[in-house]
């Protein structure tokens, strides 16, 4: 149809509109169908060919305190969608495993279901009496789990909106929330020193993790599901065994208060950051701190293993992301541009890009191999707050 868009061809070809990994492109002749042009605005006659091009450059997905979540191209730049509807600033956004749909979490509350491919609402999931701070899918898919500063964690099933489980014995507000890597368990952190681990088809609690002296702020299974691991404002952050609940390792040599630990993608690695700008790495089965890493100038506001395990990604008040190997400790590139700090940033599920989010309302799309910025994202109207790239 002459009135038609590309959002509207690429809708009507299965083949192109899931493969949500990829930026699709259309040309007649040198023009090219982008945004609201439509067919007849490019100058295609009946039965005139249009050319795809596949960009393979992994789709961004930002949230900002614009009320909006948004996806893009990475590879023009474009914003594909605006993700509109909430109320409230938009605390986090995260991809299912199969990049077909995107979940968003808002200080209005509620979070939403949408279609990554026509960026509609699926549904609204209410019930929560504070800021849904996270929320974020099991494994299949099957099941989304949000967390509220209300002190509830509820599981809910992802096709009808329905809460199927409330979590809700933490004396205080809960920091953070997980599925188990089976996703027959959430683990949950919470600011009255405790951490607890939960069935999910009986909705009981299994162990609660006491031995912390601060508000817990991060917890975390290995990628066996076996070992659990902890952070906390003690300064310290501990392994425990998830069968019996017992700690059988402490990490105890930063100076600050913990704000995060994660485990590298084989588990063998702990990487744990502290408000004093620094991280470190430690192994797991010993709790041998292997490398200091601070080169930082102001605090680390995330950190995350590349999926190969190879480098670690920091962003930070400071305005940069860093690159640093694990095997020197050494830091390989700062990616500098922001003009404000960075709140997020994340890799590719190749490893081969970063992308990172800002309060200065931009995101840049990053080469990790040379450090060059290859794209800036603008269009939001607010700080973003998270930043993730489509699943391969």
């Amino acid at each position: 149809e002459a009135s038609w868009t590309k959002l509207d061809i690429c809708s009507r070809i299965p083949k192109l509109s899931l493969s949500h990994a990829a930026q699709v492109r259309l040309f007649h002749g040198t023009a090219e169908l982008a945004g609201r042009t439509t067919v007849a605005g490019i100058g295609v006659s009946d039965r005139a060919p249009l050319h795809a091009v596949i960009d393979t450059l992994p789709v961004a997905l930002t949230a900002s305190d614009d009320q909006t979540a948004r996806l893009w191209s990475t590879g023009s730049g474009e914003c594909l969608r605006t993700l509109e509807g909430h109320t409230g600033q938009v605390l986090s956004a995260v991809f299912s495993p199969d990049g077909s749909q995107v979940l968003t979490a808002s200080q209005d509350c509620t979070a939403k279901l949408w279609r990554a491919d026509s960026g509609a609402c699926i549904r609204t999931l209410r019930g929560h009496g504070g800021w849904v701070t996270s929320a974020l899918f099991s494994p299949d898919a099957a099941q989304v789990l949000t967390v509220s500063d209300d002190w509830i964690v509820k599981v809910w099933r992802a096709d009808a909106g329905r809460c199927l489980r409330k979590l809700r014995r933490h004396g205080g507000e809960v920091t953070s929330a997980v599925f188990s890597p089976d996703g027959t368990q959430v683990l949950t952190a919470s600011e009255d020193l405790t951490v607890k681990l939960w069935s999910i088809c009986t909705g009981k609690c299994l162990h609660t993790l006491r031995g912390h002296d601060g508000w817990v702020t991060s917890a975390a299974f290995s990628p066996d599901g076996l070992v659990l691991l902890t952070a906390s404002d003690d300064r310290t952050a501990k392994l425990w065994s998830a069968a019996t609940g017992d700690c059988f390792l402490s990490l105890e040599r930063h100076r600050g208060r913990l704000r995060q630990a994660s485990f590298s993608p084989d588990g063998s690695l702990v990487l744990t950051v502290s408000d004093r700008c620094t991280m470190r790495l430690w192994k797991a089965e010993t709790g041998e701190c292997i490398r200091n890493l601070r080169k930082h100038g102001a605090e680390i506001t995330s950190a995350v293993f590349s999926p190969d395990g190879a480098q670690v990604l920091s962003a930070s008040e400071d305005h940069t992301a860093k690159l640093w190997s694990v095997a020197s400790g050494d830091c390989l590139c700062t990616l500098a541009a922001h003009t404000c700090r960075v709140r997020s940033a994340a890799f590719s599920a190749d490893g081969a890009y970063v992308l990172s989010v800002s309060d200065d309302r931009t995101a840049r799309v990053w080469l990790v191999d040379s450090g060059l910025c290859l794209r800036t994202l603008k269009g939001h109207r607010g700080g973003l707050k998270s930043a993730a790239f489509a699943p391969a």
